[in-house]
C-alpha cells in the first residue's frame, strides 16, 4: 500500500493542476489579507472560499484522477494486491495531496500575515471538508463508469449542498413556520457537510448573527462546547460512511 501511495503522490505532485490550484489559493488568501485589514473579516472571507470553492475543485479533481487512473488500477489488479489496499492508497494519496495544497495555499499565508485567529480551526475544518468530499467523489466515480455521468452527478451534488439545500430550508421554514421546527433544523444541519464546516467555524468565531436559524437552534439545543463535539463527530461519519461504501463498491466492481 505504501508503494502504491508513493507512486500516486508522485503522480499528483507532477500535476500542473495541483501547482495552479495551490498558487491560486495562495494569491487569493494574500489578496484577501490586503483588502481586509480586520482579522475577523479576513477569516470569514477565507471561510467562504473554503466551504464553497474547495469542495467543487476537490470533487472534480478526485473524480478526474480516478477516471484517468483506471488503466493503472487495472494493471495493479493483475498483481497479488488486495483491492482494499489499492482503494485506500488512492483515497489517502489524493486526500493528503489536497490537504497539502490547502495548507500551503491558505493556512501558510494567513500565518505569514499574522492572522493567527482560529488558524487551528480553519486547518481542522479544511482537512475534514477535503476528506468528506474526497470520499463522496470516489464513491460516485466508482458507481458511474461513464466520466460524463459521474462528473455531472458530482456537480449536481455540489450545487445541491452549496446552494439548493439552504434554499429548500428557507422555503420549508416559510411554509411551515407555524410548526415546531427546532429539532428538525438541528437534524438538517447534519445532512450537509458544507453547513457542518461553516457552523463549526462560526461557533469558534462566536458570531451569532451569522449562525442562521438552523445554526442558532443547534447552539441552543447542544450548547457551544457540546455543539463543536457533535459537529466533529458528524463530520467523521460523513468521512467514514462514504469511504466504506466506496471501498465495498470498489471491491465488487468488475474492471
Amino acid at each position: 500500500m505504501r508503494k502504491i501511495m508513493k507512486y500516486i503522490i508522485r503522480d499528483v505532485a507532477r500535476s500542473k493542476f495541483i501547482f495552479f490550484y495551490t498558487a491560486t489559493l495562495f494569491l487569493l488568501t494574500v489578496g484577501l489579507n490586503y483588502l481586509n485589514r480586520d482579522e475577523t473579516k479576513t477569516v470569514i472571507t477565507v471561510l467562504n472560499v473554503v466551504i464553497y470553492l474547495m469542495p467543487l475543485v476537490n470533487i472534480l479533481y478526485v473524480s478526474l484522477h480516478y477516471y484517468n487512473s483506471k488503466e493503472f488500477i487495472e494493471t495493479l489488479l493483475t498483481y497479488p494486491v488486495k483491492r482494499g489496499q489499492i482503494f485506500m492508497a488512492e483515497y489517502f494519496s489524493l486526500t493528503l495531496a489536497l490537504i497539502f495544497s490547502y495548507i500551503l495555499g491558505v493556512i501558510f499565508p494567513l500565518l505569514i500575515f499574522g492572522s493567527t485567529m482560529l488558524i487551528l480551526n480553519l486547518l481542522v475544518s479544511g482537512i475534514l471538508l477535503i476528506a468528506m468530499f474526497t470520499s463522496i467523489s470516489l464513491l460516485v466515480s466508482i458507481i458511474y463508469d461513464e466520466r460524463i455521468k459521474g462528473i455531472g452527478m458530482l456537480i449536481g451534488i455540489w450545487l445541491f449542498m452549496a446552494i439548493v439545500f439552504d434554499g429548500i430550508i428557507l422555503i420549508m421554514y416559510f411554509l411551515l413556520n407555524d410548526f415546531p421546527l427546532d429539532k428538525i433544523s438541528v437534524i438538517l444541519i447534519a445532512l450537509n457537510p458544507i453547513d457542518l464546516t461553516r457552523l463549526y467555524i462560526l461557533i469558534n468565531l462566536d458570531i451569532a448573527s451569522l449562525f442562521g436559524y438552523s445554526g442558532a437552534n443547534f447552539i441552543k439545543f447542544f450548547g457551544q462546547a457540546y455543539g463543536i463535539v457533535i459537529l466533529l463527530l458528524v463530520s467523521f461519519i460523513w468521512i467514514i460512511v462514504p469511504t466504506l461504501l466506496a471501498r465495498r463498491k470498489f471491491n465488487k466492481k468488475d474492471f
